[in-house]
């Protein structure tokens, strides 16, 4: 009997170090809660980021609130004693407010990449303006395309609306067309991932319609122009303009940075000689209407949610409409 008291009161007994301390971790995980959950509903069962964690942790131990880190799933959790719990998750709140932290709030998704689309359909593009700049046979007459369609200001002012449109498509050569197939490429790119897909060449096409429109109201009669150099630098407008008004919040001089940015390509990439076949005045009115229908297009679109796709569908469907009406009043007016 004295040998098993002796073998009992034993210091150092393995058994006797287990049970105490595993009833001390009941015991604390019993006194204890976890913060997160009580700072938000958005952390139940989730972890915090080590980053995270450590942070709150200085912030309890700059209070003086007793707390302790512990790894929860992929990441960290705080616990706290029960009677302290709401002081440590008032700390951590107030915390949060006062460094405008949106930790209740999750971030708006990323938009997804639609550099495909934008690609696969200049790549449709291409093949149209291609077959646009060479002679065709309908029904055995010779089609002249650029005849039919090329850009003439004294035929629109006197009604022909429909060459704004068909001058766009047309190009005088395949360097011309390679030139600006590879500018848009990279404009478009970018304001599509701003607005989708479809009002992207929305804005372009209507950015270039209203720069040839007002080209011949600044020139008058006796103009002729082919290219879609004019919606090219209207999709660097749309961009310039859609971002000064949806970048930047309250009055700002950094609400011209883009739209700067954008008259500083125009003057790298859109001014030359006019034996170089440049059309200045094109292009500076193209980028002036982008600009204006960017700015519009970027006072209506919500700064974290772009255009479903409904409305970019039927915008994009529309631009295509526009274009085979315009060349529909074309051929009609001509053979009709």
């Amino acid at each position: 009997m004295d040998r098993e008291a002796d073998k009992l009161e034993t210091p150092g007994r393995p058994v006797r170090r287990f049970m105490v301390s595993r009833g001390a971790a009941v015991f604390r995980r019993l006194s204890s809660r976890e913060l997160p959950p009580l700072v938000s509903d958005e952390y139940a069962g989730t972890s915090l980021s080590r980053y995270r964690a450590k942070e709150w942790s200085l912030v309890l131990t700059a209070r003086s609130v007793p707390h302790s880190l512990r790894r929860f799933g992929t990441g960290w959790t705080i616990q706290v004693p029960r009677r302290r719990a709401d002081e440590a998750a008032l700390e951590i709140t107030a915390f949060l407010n006062e460094n405008r932290e949106e930790a209740l709030i999750p971030p708006a998704p990323r938009a997804p990449s639609n550099a495909a689309a934008v690609l696969w359909t200049l790549g449709v593009v291409a093949v149209c303006l291609a077959y646009l700049g060479s002679d065709s046979w309908i029904f055995g007459q010779r089609i002249r395309w650029d005849r039919l369609g090329g850009g003439d200001s004294a035929a629109m002012l006197s009604g022909k609306w429909w060459l704004a449109a068909t001058a766009l498509t047309l190009h005088a050569d395949p360097p011309h067309l390679i030139g600006n197939l590879v500018t848009g490429c990279v404009f478009l790119l970018l304001l599509c991932r701003e607005t989708g897909v479809g009002v992207g060449f929305f804005l372009c096409l209507a950015a270039g319609i209203c720069g040839n429109w007002l080209k011949v109201e600044l020139q008058g009669p006796g103009v002729y122009f082919i290219g879609s150099s004019t919606a090219v630098f209207g999709a660097l407008g749309a961009l310039g303009g859609l971002r000064s008004v949806r970048g930047f919040s309250g009055m700002s001089w950094k609400r011209a940075l883009p739209a700067g940015a954008g008259l500083m390509l125009l003057a790298m990439l859109g001014s030359g000689e006019e034996n170089d076949r440049i059309d200045l005045v094109g292009h500076v009115c193209g980028f002036a209407a982008g600009l204006v229908l960017g700015a519009l297009a970027g006072a209506i679109l919500s700064e974290r949610k772009r255009p479903g796709a409904g409305t970019g569908g039927a915008l994009g469907l529309a631009a295509i409409l526009v274009v085979l009406s315009s060349w529909g009043a074309a051929l009609f007016g001509t053979y009709g």
